[in-house]
C-alpha cells in the first residue's frame, strides 16, 4: 500500500524532478530508509537528496568554509562539566558543586537549548533583572555558566550546533547558496531558531512541507509544521489517505471478535516482557515475513527487553538506534567495573563483577586463574571498604600455609588492583584508560555460541572506540564522579546501528517509526505510566524563566506534546495493520493500571474496542 509520504514525495518529484531536490528529515538514517521505501514502491527519486538540517549545514560549511570539528554528545557533556567546575571554583555558582552525571547531562542539554535559541550571557542577565533578588542571582550564575561553556568549547576547538548553523547561514548568504530546485521538510523535523534561520537562508523558490493535512493533537513547539507554517503543505488533492478499516493481522483477542477487521488493534498485557514476547510470538505464529514488520518502543527501557526476547525466541531483529551495550557480557562487565570504582571499590561489588563471567585472570607467571578462585578468596579474607579491604586477601600470596589456589588467586587479584588503580582525585581520561585496560587485559574472548561472540565482539569494539575518544580528557573530578560519568556513557551506549534491512524485524524508537514502509507496525509501552511519561522541569532554567527569556526557547513541560505528536505521526504513516500494546498490571505494587489516556482517546474517536491479549 502506498502511503501519503511516498505520494507527496512522488508528486513533488513529478513537478520539479529530475532537478536536485533536498528533503529535510529528522536524521540521515530516516532519509536512507525513506529512499529504500521509494525504490521498493517503484517511485522515481533520482536527484532526491535526504539531509538532516545539521548535515545540510555541514555540507555548506565543507564547501565554502574552514575545516571544523563538530562536537558530539560526549564533547558537549564534558564541556558542561568543565564549565560547572570553572564557575563553582569562583565560589559564585548558584547551584552548588554538583558534578553528578545526571546533572551534567541536564546542564549540557540546557546550555545547548539556550545557544540554539540564540540566547547569550547578556540576554540571561537582562532577563533576570525583572525578577526578585534570588532571580537576579540565579540569572547571573547561569550567564557565567553559559560563558564558561562557550569558553570550554573554544578551548577544545569544537563547534556545536548553534555555531554550525550560524556559520553555515553566513557562508550560504555570502555565496548565494540555494538548496536545490526545491526544498521539502517533513512536518516532524525539529526546527530550533538557529536551524530555522539557516533553512530560510538557503531556501529556493519552491518550498513544501511534507506530512498530514491536519493533526488531531497539538503540534510541538518546535516542529517544522508549526515553525514553518508559512510554507505550503504538499497538495494531495488526488490522493485519499486510507481511513476506512482494512484487513489487518489478528493478534490474540481481536476487538469484538471481528477477525482482524480493524486496521488498528489495541491490547493490554501483564508486563513489559509479556508485551514484547507476545508480539514476537504472534508474528512468528502468523507467518508474516519479518521484513514486513516494524516494532516500535516508547521508552528506552524496552530496548534491552526486546533484544533479550528476540534472542531467546530466535527472531532476527535489526535495531535502528543500535543495540544496547549493557545487553552484552562485555557491556555488563564494563558497567559493573565503573560501578565498582564509583562505589569506593567495595568487595561485594567486585564479587558481583566476577559473576558476569566474561573476565579472565592470571598470576605473575601468566598462568590462568579462574574468576571463581578470586571470588572465593575475596569472600573468605576481604572485608571493609576501599583498597585496604583487600589487604588480608593479598597476604595469602606469601602465607606459608596458603594453598596454591589461594596464592595464585592472590597474585591475580594483586595484578588486577594494580592495573585498574586510579587516584582518588582523577580525570575522566584516566578513568576511561582504566576501562580500556580492563577490556584489553581481562576480557575473556571465548563464548558459548557464535552469536554471543559476534555480539560481544561488536560491543567491545564500539565501546573501545568511544573510550579512546575520552582518554585525553583532563577534566578533573573525584573518582566517584568521574566513574559515574563514564558509567552513564556505558549505560546509554548503542552499537550495531542498522537501517531497515531485509529478513529481520526493524526495531526503532517512536521518533523513528513508520519511515521504512513496512506493512505491519507494533508499538509497545503504551500504558499510562510509560506514555507520554512524566516531565520534569529543567534544573538550570525553569519553564517560567524560559518564557521570560525567549518565546523560541522550548519548554520542558511541552515534551509530552512532542511525544504524543510522534505517536500520531507514526500511526498516520503506518501500513496495513497496527497493533498497540500496553501494560495492564503493575507487578511491583500489584495493582491494575490503564492504557495511556492518549491511546484511549484515540480508540474512542475511531470506535475501537480494547482487547486483552492472552500473554499471561
Amino acid at each position: 500500500m502506498r502511503r501519503y509520504l511516498v505520494e507527496q514525495l512522488a508528486d513533488i518529484y513529478r513537478q520539479h524532478g529530475p532537478e536536485r531536490i533536498i528533503v529535510l528529515v529528522p536524521t540521515r538514517q530516516v532519509g536512507y530508509n525513506i529512499a529504500r521505501w521509494l525504490a521498493a514502491s517503484g517511485t522515481n527519486h533520482a536527484n532526491l537528496e535526504f539531509h538532516s538540517t545539521a548535515s545540510l549545514a555541514e555540507s555548506v560549511v565543507d564547501r565554502y568554509g574552514p575545516p571544523i570539528w563538530l562536537a558530539d554528545r560526549d564533547d558537549l557533556r564534558l564541556a558542561a562539566a568543565q564549565a560547572l567546575q570553572v564557575v563553582s571554583s569562583r565560589g559564585d555558582f548558584y547551584f552548588g558543586r554538583s558534578t553528578g552525571a545526571g546533572f551534567i547531562a541536564a546542564t549540557a542539554r540546557s546550555l545547548s537549548a539556550l545557544r540554539d535559541a540564540g540566547i547569550g550571557p547578556n540576554d540571561v542577565r537582562e532577563a533576570g533583572q525583572t525578577g526578585s533578588r534570588r532571580d537576579k542571582r540565579r540569572a547571573a550564575s547561569v550567564a557565567r555558566l553559559l560563558d564558561a561553556y562557550r569558553g570550554a568549547l573554544n578551548e577544545r576547538g569544537l563547534t556545536d550546533a548553534a555555531d554550525l548553523y550560524q556559520l553555515a547561514t553566513t557562508l550560504a548568504t555570502r555565496n548565494n547558496y540555494t538548496a536545490g530546485a526545491a526544498l521539502c521538510v517533513l512536518d516532524e523535523v525539529i526546527a530550533v531558531p538557529a536551524a530555522e534561520a539557516f533553512v530560510r537562508a538557503v531556501a529556493p523558490d519552491h518550498l513544501f512541507r511534507v506530512g498530514a493535512d491536519q493533526y488531531d493533537f497539538d503540534l510541538p513547539q518546535l516542529a517544522a509544521a508549526r515553525v514553518l507554517s508559512d510554507w505550503p503543505a504538499c497538495d494531495l488533492s488526488g490522493y485519499a489517505e486510507p481511513s476506512a478499516p482494512t484487513v489487518g493481522l489478528r493478534l490474540g483477542a481481536t476487538s469484538e471478535g471481528a477477525e482482524g477487521s480493524s486496521r488498528i488493534a489495541v491490547f493490554t498485557a501483564p508486563a513489559p516482557e509479556r508485551e514484547v514476547q507476545g508480539v514476537l510470538g504472534d508474528i512468528v505464529a502468523s507467518g508474516i515475513p519479518f521484513e514486513q514488520c516494524e516494532l516500535v518502543y516508547t521508552k528506552a527501557d524496552y530496548l534491552t527487553i526486546i533484544e533479550a526476547s528476540a534472542i531467546a525466541a530466535g527472531v532476527p531483529c535489526e535495531f535502528g538506534q543500535g543495540r544496547p551495550a549493557v545487553g552484552t557480557a562485555v557491556g555488563q562487565a564494563l558497567f559493573g567495573f565503573y560501578g565498582w570504582l564509583a562505589g569506593g571499590r567495595k568487595v561485594v561489588e567486585l564479587i558481583d563483577l566476577l559473576s558476569v563471567r566474561c573476565l579472565k585472570f592470571s598470576d605473575r607467571e601468566g598462568r590462568f586463574v579462574a574468576p571463581d578462585a578470586v571470588g572465593e578468596l575475596l569472600r573468605r579474607h576481604a572485608s571493609g571498604r576501599g583498597v585496604e579491604a583487600y589487604a588480608a586477601a593479598l597476604r595469602q600470596e606469601s602465607h606459608p600455609e596458603a594453598r596454591r589456589r589461594a596464592a595464585n588467586a592472590a597474585q591475580a587479584l594483586s595484578l588486577f588492583l594494580e592495573d585498574t588503580s586510579v587516584e582518588e582525585t582523577t580525570t575522566v581520561g584516566d578513568v576511561a584508560s582504566a576501562g580500556l585496560r580492563l577490556l584489553d587485559t581481562y576480557l575473556w574472548r571465548q563464548y558459548e555460541s557464535e552469536s554471543a561472540r559476534t555480539r560481544d565482539g561488536a560491543a567491545c569494539a564500539s565501546l573501545t572506540e568511544r573510550l579512546r575518544r575520552l582518554e585525553d580528557e583532563r577534566v578533573a573530578m573525584p573518582i566517584s564522579s568521574a566513574a559515574r560519568f563514564v558509567m552513564a556513557m556505558v549505560s546509554d551506549h548503542r552499537y550495531a546501528t542498522s537501517s531497515a534491512a531485509p529478513g529481520a524485524i526493524y526495531v526503532v524508537p517512536l521518533e523513528a517509526a513508520s519511515y521504512s514502509g513496512r506493512a505491519h507496525t507494533f508499538v509497545v509501552g503504551l500504558d499510562e505510566h510509560s506514555f507520554p511519561g512524566s516531565q520534569h522541569e529543567d534544573p538550570l532554567v525553569l519553564d517560567h524563566e524560559r518564557v521570560r527569556l525567549s518565546p523560541a526557547l522550548p519548554l520542558l513541560r511541552s515534551e509530552s506534546s512532542r511525544r504524543i505528536f510522534r505517536l500520531e505521526r507514526a500511526l498516520r504513516g503506518a501500513g496495513e495493520a497496527v497493533t498497540l500494546v500496553g501494560r495492564g498490571l503493575d507487578l511491583i505494587y500489584g495493582k491494575r493500571i490503564e492504557l495511556s489516556p492518549v491511546v484511549t482517546a484515540f480508540c474512542e474517536r475511531r470506535g475501537l474496542t480494547i482487547g486483552t491479549s492472552p500473554y499471561a
